[in-house]
């Protein structure tokens, strides 16, 4: 956000009346964005959500791309998140966005020295495969040394026991974003990306609100759901409501080719350096591998702007770890096809604890008096995102609308219904181009290559003989830029490609 101004926006230029009224405002496009929007929608609030980059421009583009309950979380005591993912998952799998989706095993090597032990281990598991059954999962099994390596010869062998074998889930996180913006719209809300509120302030219950694109409108209340921003919005904008107490996390993903990296499905790793678990995730032609987990400070946060960079210790991290278990591949940095980090906000103080110690969770709070009307909601999983949109929605109208009646909606059953749900994005064709111009909301090429297609992620370059078209149909889109200026994108994001 640009201003912390709450003085009368409309003194200098008067807007256009009457101004377009939402009950809702909700500040941030990320999955915790979107979900909110999409269920206030449907239980009969009038939404308006704002994002001031690119829809699932943080995290939401950067994670793990899991759709799990949580194995580990139990070992932190954690019954009643990782119940509540269980559930979760099995209604996006089954219900909500079964074309997006999908089941993945995930096999556990245990080692001499793997702590707690295959017992243990395996305990977990059993504890864990009845808050999934009967939903998805099959029978946690236990695969011998000797059945494993015939599947995959090049792991390492030495000191190896048994490898444990448990079903999850996963999915693009990008593209479930954009679908449920997509159901959002359908269902009658509009949605901006590269957009804020410039100023606003509160007269008798209502938001005065002048837009940056030059729109105006009144809101009941404003939504704060903007991940690792929402405590710098809630400041800038001087909304009465103290920001939430988070800790920073980054994580970094790299992907290498399934060529070198011949996973199948989902492999647990534990790092080399301190034992935290990464996952390898088969995604086809690629694997995803990741992640790191650093403390960063607000200081570090804005002294980057909210973009750190990838450091060289990050991306050895995770490869010293494939190259522990994968002694035969040789793995090097030149493997690496690609790297993105992402900044986890997550609940709670991190002093005395390890990254990986703090909660999953999420934490919601509200403001409502004559300054304002304010809701905050940060941390939490893409796992969960319906369940935390129905919770925050709930509190919204118990305290925000409470003279509203029988506003209960049936999310549960209403599915992603995108008309393009199954189509593959795995490469960047000029149909694709056409369908994130005009129906997803893209205004560059980074927006389609980074956070709708698939391409970054496989380094799926497409043919420099059609660049000149692709940089052609974006201008086309996207008047206010040049079609040089589109090509400048393409080989920043595929620089070999002009080697």
């Amino acid at each position: 956000m640009n201003t912390s101004s709450t003085s009368n926006p409309f003194q200098s230029s008067p807007p256009p009346t009457p101004l377009e009224h939402f009950d809702l405002v909700i500040l941030g496009g990320g999955i915790t964005g979107a979900g909110i929007a999409r269920q206030a929608q449907l239980q009969g609030l009038k939404t308006l959500l704002l994002e001031k980059n690119d829809f699932a421009f943080g995290t939401s583009s950067k994670s793990g791309k899991l759709i799990h309950g949580g194995l580990r979380y139990l070992k932190q005591g954690q019954w009643r998140l990782v119940w509540e993912s269980c559930l979760e998952k099995a209604r996006l799998l089954n219900i909500m966005a079964p074309q997006l989706v999908t089941k993945t095993s995930f096999y556990f090597p245990i080692f001499k020295s793997t702590k707690p032990g295959l017992f243990l281990t395996y305990l977990g598991m059993l504890l864990y495969w009845p808050l999934t059954f009967p939903y998805l999962s099959s029978f946690p099994k236990i695969l011998s040394k000797n059945t494993f390596l015939k599947h995959f010869p090049f792991f390492k062998k030495k000191d190896l026991k048994a490898v444990l074998c448990f079903e999850d889930c996963k999915a693009l996180d990008f593209r479930l974003v954009l679908e449920t913006l997509k159901s959002f719209v359908q269902e009658g809300g509009i949605a901006y990306n590269y957009c804020f509120i410039k100023t606003q302030y509160f007269k008798e219950g209502r938001y005065y609100l002048n837009l940056s694109n030059e729109k105006y409108c009144t809101a009941n209340c404003l939504i704060v759901a903007a991940g690792i921003w929402t405590p710098f919005i809630l400041k800038e904008l001087s909304l009465p409501l103290a920001p939430p107490s988070l800790s920073f996390t980054s994580g970094i993903h790299l992907t290498f080719s399934s060529t070198r990296l011949p996973i199948k499905q989902t492999m647990t790793l534990l790092a080399k350096k301190d034992q935290r678990p990464l996952y390898a995730v088969s995604w086809g032609s690629y694997i995803l591998v990741g992640t790191t987990d650093v403390f960063l400070s607000k200081e570090e946060l804005e002294k980057t702007q909210f973009s750190p960079s990838i450091s060289k210790e990050d991306k050895l991290y995770i490869l010293e770890t494939l190259q522990e278990y994968f002694p035969e591949l040789n793995l090097s940095f030149q493997d690496i096809l690609s790297a993105r980090i992402g900044i986890r906000p997550l609940v709670g103080s991190h002093e005395g604890k390890k990254e990986s110690e703090l909660s999953r969770d999420y934490m919601l709070d509200y403001h409502h008096s004559l300054q304002g009307n304010i809701v905050a909601i940060t941390g939490g999983k893409l796992t969960t995102y319906r369940k935390m949109a129905e919770k925050t929605v709930n509190l919204i109208q118990k305290k925000f609308f409470p003279e509203r009646k029988n506003w209960k909606s049936n999310s549960l059953s209403i599915s992603l219904l995108g008309k393009n749900l199954n189509q593959s994005h795995k490469e960047l064709t000029l149909d694709l181009l056409k369908i994130y111009f005009e129906e997803e909301w893209a205004t560059t090429l980074t927006d389609c290559i980074l956070r709708r297609s698939e391409c970054f992620l496989a380094k799926n370059i497409p043919p420099k003989e059609i660049w000149p078209k692709i940089a052609q149909l974006a201008h086309y889109y996207n008047p206010k830029y040049s079609e040089n200026f589109y090509l400048e994108e393409l080989y920043t994001l595929f620089p070999k490609a002009s080697t």
